[in-house]
């Protein structure tokens, strides 16, 4: 979904449901597809979340945050913010797991299940973790960043450039990453 009709949609949502003085903003989380913080009268939306997922699953994420905008944040996700988001019509839910994120730069994967793992910083101790469907035995992790790879590789096609036309290459891709 677009962001700019994402924001748009939430306040006209907004101003619906009685909450015209509050206001909707987006933000970088990877994590948290919404939140409302009532102290601020503010919902806001992660950016990623809004960009990466259909405009159905927006919109749900938008109402829920409103039904907490409505009860108050104090009801967490109890039975009166169900009830609520029942009549709003969105899905009662504390969280939705088949939302598209973006993974992390640190990734582990499960050597028997194939389970993918990912962590948006650098894991104090890169093993010593497993699976918890395979267990310790089966299933050990060991966290490796991703990006960093990427980056060598990058350093490395660059550098063969050196004394050619192409050499600001290796300038403006250390900057990407």
């Amino acid at each position: 979904m677009d962001k700019y009709d994402a924001v748009t949609l939430a306040r006209d949502l907004l101003k619906d449901y009685g909450l015209p003085s509050w206001d909707v903003k987006l933000n970088k989380n990877k994590r948290q597809l919404g939140v409302c913080k009532q102290n601020l009268k503010r919902i806001e939306l992660s950016e990623h979340y809004v960009m990466m997922n259909a405009r159905e699953k927006v919109i749900d994420t938008i109402l829920h945050e409103i039904a907490h905008a409505l009860v108050g944040v104090e009801h967490g996700h109890d039975s009166v913010w169900k009830d609520m988001c029942a009549k709003l019509g969105c899905n009662p839910m504390s969280c939705e797991s088949s939302a598209e994120m973006p993974e992390g730069d640190w990734r582990a994967e499960c050597p028997t299940c194939l389970k993918v793992f990912t962590r948006f910083r650098r894991p104090k101790v890169l093993s010593g973790f497993y699976c918890t469907s395979c267990g310790p035995v089966k299933g050990p992790l060991a966290f490796k960043n991703l990006k960093l790879k990427y980056k060598q590789k990058v350093i490395q096609a660059a550098t063969k450039h050196e004394g050619t036309e192409y050499e600001g290459t290796k300038q403006l891709m250390l900057k990407i990453f």
